[in-house]
């Protein structure tokens, strides 16, 4: 019974889905081996990425590094995933690993063009927080919120 209360409270992160990855390791072997060298391979280059790279934040070498490093994280939430049967789950972080793929290709071929796109997409998202920030009243009145208001409308306040 008390299996079963921890799986029905806390879902593939009970004791049931940590007891499936063995079985799903062992099940699929070949895969699962397949996905631990390409994670040690990926974990290398992001090493020596990371060593290698030189250059200020916004370069696109540095970029790249970064969506590098954040496509690592995913590669193994994947595997994490997977091992407990999270295979939608785990598609889900797929879908944005082949997005990653897509960024590093304009970084190579296109990188002005891209790191242009970077900083327009990065302001757009800033204007929107600051905007439901604003409009939610989520920040109290003062310095904080007057400096937001001249951001959101464009105008710099002096500090």
């Amino acid at each position: 019974m008390a299996e079963q209360d921890d799986d029905s409270e806390r879902g593939f992160l009970g004791e049931r889905g940590a007891s499936t990855i063995p079985v799903y390791r062992m099940e699929n072997a070949d895969w699962f081996q397949l996905a631990d060298e390409v994670n040690v391979t990926l974990m290398r280059l992001a090493t020596w990425a990371v060593n290698s790279v030189k250059t200020s934040s916004m370069a696109p070498e540095a970029v790249a590094v970064r969506v590098l490093l954040r496509s690592c994280g995913m590669y193994q939430g994947v595997i994490m995933l997977t091992e407990r049967g999270m295979v939608a789950e785990g598609r889900t972080l797929t879908r944005a690993l082949i997005e990653n793929a897509f960024g590093i290709a304009a970084l190579v071929d296109k990188p002005q063009e891209f790191m242009d796109m970077l900083r327009e997409d990065s302001e757009a998202s800033g204007q929107n927080q600051r905007k439901f920030l604003l409009a939610e009243d989520l920040i109290a009145s003062g310095a904080t919120r007057d400096k937001l208001q001249a951001a959101s409308s464009g105008r710099r306040r002096r500090s």
